[in-house]
């Protein structure tokens, strides 16, 4: 059968000659006579055919492929069909003229000019984050913020959502061991308290800032969908990396809704996702700047090294390799991807960073009851309590209440922390703990070891050498029994999973990954449980490290000082 198609052009001529490209439903349908060179260029840059329209079309939302198509329009010379489609076409030439600027900032390390960044009371930001602050200006609030962990993902996206109240009430999506830190951030950064979502309980109104975590978000979704959020954060967005999840299918849904409100959408992720293009996938349709039809229509085919297998005697295409990244990653930074590295950023950071990260533990009732029966022991005792060694072993019960409760969002911080930093140590104090740890480590596939009490000189030697030279890897060590005599600093991240009773104890694990002249900066993890004794021991620990005297450094001074912050 012919199917014949009446188009009202103005010049029969130019359209015989080189046809027309008309905009219908955010497709550009190129209606051209055969040409096997143009149909050619046209699939290769993501075009594909509608056999009922009998034309190729190429979605627009797909940006990474503009510069191809507006080559192709006027390579062919083909001719805008009406003045919306003519709009159209220079909307993405002016999108195309951004690009080797937005190119040249997602690399800065400073802003190319100044920015009228407005900033809360007493707050500072590195040049490099002002520069990624701009980044996300340039982008209109779609972006990609990839900056390598630790340089401030979290307060570059604050920030920008500060200067734009416009786009509140806001919500921000992010593992579990992470919500109660967004939540200070958010104090600290924009002076705003900020609603945790839990699993239980409704979710009050009149908040602008919301934080819920990927384990909860298909069960609240109903309720989500109708609180008209005008700007979505999606930290470790590599957690949406999968399409067939329940947590990136909700993702995406929001997603979608806050874009149709034309809200600001930020990706963040410091994991090399770049190096898994079919996983980076999910957060481009995340941003708006793809659909999800167009990764088998192109994508795949250009990034992920698509190859045929026998599946159960079917030929089956997978696509979870990974080819052309070099342009797959300068058309991200040109569009919507900010990265920069520690080592490029170096100058600006101090040789040293101490971050307090607080989890909310999972059996609150539980340590609440015996935190209360503690105090009222000690009140009902007060001064008669002269046996230290039973006081100790109370706290301890505490402690190890603490530690049980904050366990699961523990490993998660880990995990997250070597998906991003690749080499990682971890402190605990309790054997008990640290096996456990261990043991989660090693159902997750993860590359670990551990240095305990008891082991051999020469066994300690071995582990550290091992973990030296491996690229990828996790060395779990006790305190005690790693604190002194070795060297790990072939890794720049340390996480301290609990504190020792002694600030020097404490310093000189520190040390293990930290020497004066090391040319990496080094950051310094602890987890503390929220509203338990972690936060007040934590406290003594820090006031007792600016001490000089060292006949204070000791777990007598740290007990009696930690009980009266239990008491407060």
């Amino acid at each position: 059968m012919i199917h014949l198609r009446i188009i009202n052009i103005s010049n029969i001529g130019d359209f015989m000659k080189c046809g027309r490209v008309k905009l219908e439903d955010d497709l550009l349908r190129f209606y051209v006579p055969y040409n096997y060179d143009l149909n050619k260029d046209l699939k290769k840059a993501g075009a594909k055919w509608n056999s009922r329209k009998t034309c190729l079309e190429y979605s627009i939302s797909y940006m990474l492929n503009y510069p191809e198509i507006i080559e192709i329009i006027e390579k062919y010379g083909i001719l805008p069909y009406d003045s919306k489609t003519e709009n159209t076409i220079n909307t993405m030439k002016k999108e195309i003229e951004l690009l080797s600027h937005k190119y040249a900032l997602s690399h800065a390390t400073e802003p190319t000019r100044n920015v009228n960044i407005k900033l809360p009371a007493g707050r500072e930001l590195y040049e490099f984050q002002k520069a990624g602050i701009q980044y996300i200006m340039k982008s209109g609030g779609r972006a990609l913020v990839a900056d390598e962990m630790g340089l401030g993902k979290t307060i570059q996206s604050l920030v920008y959502l500060y200067n734009h109240p416009e786009f509140e009430p806001t919500l921000i999506i992010c593992p579990a061991s992470l919500k109660i830190n967004w939540k200070r951030e958010i104090k600290e950064w924009t002076g705003k308290d900020a609603c945790i979502i839990s699993s239980r309980g409704e979710i009050s109104e009149g908040y602008s800032y919301y934080v819920i975590n990927y384990d909860i978000l298909s069960k609240k979704l109903k309720k989500l969908s109708n609180m008209n959020f005008k700007s979505l954060v999606i930290d470790e967005a590599h957690y949406i990396k999968n399409y067939k999840a329940k947590r990136t299918k909700a993702t995406l849904e929001l997603s979608r809704t806050v874009r149709d409100l034309g809200g600001p959408v930020l990706a963040l992720t410091g994991t090399p996702i770049v190096n898994r293009p079919a996983e980076l996938f999910p957060l481009l349709v995340a941003l708006g700047i793809a659909d999800k039809w167009q990764f088998w229509s192109y994508y795949a085919y250009a990034y992920c090294d698509p190859r045929k297998i026998r599946v159960r005697g079917r030929s089956v295409t997978i696509a979870n390799g990974e080819s052309n990244l070099e342009e797959l990653n300068r058309k991200l930074r040109g569009l919507v991807m900010v990265r920069r590295l520690k080592k490029d950023v170096l100058s600006q950071l101090p040789p040293k960073r101490k971050i307090v990260i607080p989890l909310e533990i999972e059996n609150r009732k539980e340590y609440d009851y015996v935190e209360r029966a503690f105090i009222e022991w000690y009140r009902e005792k007060g001064m008669e309590v002269d046996d230290n060694a039973q006081l100790l072993q109370k706290i301890e019960a505490l402690r190890k209440m603490a530690l049980v409760g904050k366990l699961s969002q523990t490993v998660e911080f880990i995990m997250d922390t070597y998906e991003n930093r690749k080499k990682v140590v971890v402190f605990t104090h309790h054997r008990s703990i640290l096996q456990r740890i261990y043991t989660e480590l090693q159902k997750g596939g993860v590359n670990t070891s551990m240095i305990i009490g008891g082991m051999s000189v020469e066994k300690k030697q071995k582990t550290v050498d091992w973990f030296n030279n491996s690229d990828n890897a996790i060395i779990l060590i006790s305190v005690r029994a790693g604190g002194e005599g070795i060297n790990l600093q072939s890794s720049h991240v340390a996480i301290f999973v609990e504190l020792d009773w002694t600030p020097a104890m404490v310093q000189q694990a520190e040390d293990r990954i930290h020497r004066i002249g090391q040319e990496q900066a080094v950051d310094i993890y602890y987890l503390i449980a929220e509203r338990t004794v972690e936060e007040s021991l934590l406290k003594v620990i820090q006031n007792k490290s600016k001490m000089i005297d060292k006949a204070l450094n000791n777990k007598i001074s740290v007990l009696n000082e930690l009980i009266e912050n239990l008491l407060e």
